[in-house]
């Protein structure tokens, strides 16, 4: 007697339509593990202000939130310490700025500081540079290779410094 062909395949069949009834595939979304965005916006200026007066304005051409931290692009910074700090790209965490791609600060009056990242701490008014940087003012040029400038204080702490001043007399 034995089993006949079209009954093996008749229950293998069966089988294979139960178990793709029983499995959810469709739970398995490939979007869900990407980074959830909080929000996203363009062409937008933020203001910190106090009951007196503004702390602090951030204008960008284009940001994304998540999870409380700040991705921005073309972003131009200004506060009670900073005239203007522009960068391509930047990161906002609480009060730490990680700027990148064509990072400048300027100064009233003062020297005009370029690299390619730094460090922004919004609360201490420091701007921490890993790398080499470059600074002008009218005929003075200074450059090094690690810095560190209280803003508040105009104290700068540099490493590997080359500088051309000009004195006048």
């Amino acid at each position: 007697m034995g089993l006949r062909i079209e009954w093996i395949l008749f229950i293998l069949i069966v089988f294979v339509i139960s178990i793709s009834f029983v499995i959810d595939i469709s739970g398995y979304d490939i979007d869900k593990y990407k980074k959830q965005k909080d929000l996203e916006f363009y062409d937008t200026v933020f203001s910190e202000v106090n009951q007196t007066d503004r702390i602090s304005m951030l204008k960008t051409k284009h940001g994304v939130q998540y999870n409380n931290i700040l991705s921005l692009q073309d972003i131009d910074y200004s506060d009670n310490a900073v005239e203007s700090l522009v960068s391509k790209k930047a990161i906002m965490e609480n009060d730490v700025i990680l700027l990148e791609d064509n990072v400048s600060l300027h100064q009233r009056g003062d020297f005009v500081y370029m690299t390619q990242k730094a460090f922004y701490y919004k609360n201490k008014s420091i701007l921490r540079v890993p790398n080499d940087f470059f600074s002008y003012r009218l005929n003075d040029t200074i450059g090094g290779t690690f810095m560190i400038y209280d803003l508040k204080t105009k104290i700068i702490n540099a490493d590997n410094v080359k500088a051309v001043l000009q004195m006048v007399e």
